[in-house]
């Protein structure tokens, strides 16, 4: 490298390594993160525009100048990609929802003994839907789209002949009014928010309702509202673990209110606090003349009593699908359901195709 090269490249670290320096005066005097890193950004975009107007675009200096800049960015990049690879995070759910869909009780049995994929293929008859075919197949994949993905593999399988008959199903269905032998989807909180829909269902159909599982497999979506986890290469792992077993003590899961807690023994106390609710509620009502809320006048039905308690027990025993919360993949999959629906039946294939080149593309 010739002195007339070299000169200036020298310069130019020296810049570098005096703006590096700034940097860490920044944050001994505690700026925030956000402000160091604005203000990285704007020194380095003067600097790239000062080398390049100073030493030339595409100049012998100006290229070797940034070469040797860039050891710094990339020797970052890359340590950060050996640190974290090697980290193997422990994940536990502290709280979570259930994100169900529910029908009827006399037409369904017991919970989990029907599931989304048996209504939809007509074992379970004389249902109605309050979506029609698109908005149904919507709701369905945002519990079910994961079990059609294989993210180790970077493939879908949106063209199997099981979520093709779901099509096909989906493609049949018109919309209909809420009437007392209708599915339908809501968000369940708590076990207070599942005996007031047991009460609110019960009030516009005359029924109680059921939770209906995934597949014939059984399980019902989730959605965590509190994780924690250990990271395998933390420092701390003495102190974490102490916080993770803080937050799963009964202690700690009682003042979860407005999710369903993890802890068994904290879910069972929570049942029988609403069956003792729903029976002050019903013999209030009862008594109360002309303000008969649920069940007929000198009787009490029991939307929410011991037998309710333990299938919503069962239930929350057998979640096991996080609900799909990939836009981008929802998309993908109703986008082409109508083009299915108008009759195209290469949609399905086009479907695991995009499915999969985005899979691949952000794995």
């Amino acid at each position: 490298m010739s002195f007339d090269v070299l000169g200036p490249v020298l310069a130019v670290l020296v810049i570098f390594a005096a703006l590096i320096a700034v940097l860490r005066y920044l944050k001994a005097k505690d700026k925030s993160f956000t402000f160091r890193v604005f203000t990285a950004l704007g020194m380095g975009i003067v600097l790239g525009a000062g080398i390049q107007l100073a030493l030339g675009r595409g100049s012998d200096a100006a290229t070797a100048a940034l070469d040797w800049m860039s050891l710094v960015g990339t020797g970052y990049i890359d340590l950060l990609r050996m640190l974290v690879m090697p980290l193997v995070f422990v994940a536990i759910v502290g709280a979570f929802t259930l994100d169900p869909l529910f029908g009827p009780a006399s037409r369904l049995g017991a919970s989990l003994q029907t599931s989304v994929e048996d209504v939809l293929r007509g074992a379970v008859p004389d249902v109605r839907f309050v979506w029609g075919g698109r908005d149904l197949l919507g709701v369905y994949c945002r519990h079910a789209a994961e079990r059609f993905l294989d993210y180790d593999t970077g493939t879908a399988s949106f063209e199997s002949d099981a979520f093709l008959d779901l099509l096909t199903a989906c493609a049949r269905i018109q919309p209909s009014e809420l009437g007392p032998d209708s599915i339908m989807q809501q968000p369940m909180r708590s076990v207070s928010v599942y005996r007031q829909m047991q009460n609110s269902w019960y009030e516009q159909t005359g029924d109680a309702f059921r939770v209906l599982s995934l597949s014939a497999d059984g399980g019902v979506t989730y959605q965590p509202v509190l994780q924690l986890g250990v990271c395998a290469g933390s420092s701390m792992q003495e102190a974490a673990v102490q916080a993770l077993r803080a937050m799963l003590a009964e202690s700690f899961q009682k003042t979860i209110a407005d999710a369903f807690p993890v802890s068994t023994a904290v879910l069972q106390a929570q049942l029988q606090q609403e069956i003792d609710a729903q029976k002050t509620y019903q013999q209030t009502a009862i008594r109360e003349e002309g303000r008969v809320d649920v069940g007929e006048a000198g009787t009490q039905t029991f939307l929410f009593d011991e037998a309710v308690a333990a299938d919503l027990m069962y239930v929350l025993e057998h979640v096991d699908c996080r609900a799909c919360s990939n836009q981008e993949i929802l998309t993908i999959i109703l986008d082409e359901a109508d083009a299915f629906f108008q009759g195209r039946k290469e949609a399905a294939r086009i479907m695991d195709s995009r499915a999969a080149l985005f899979i691949a593309e952000n794995s």
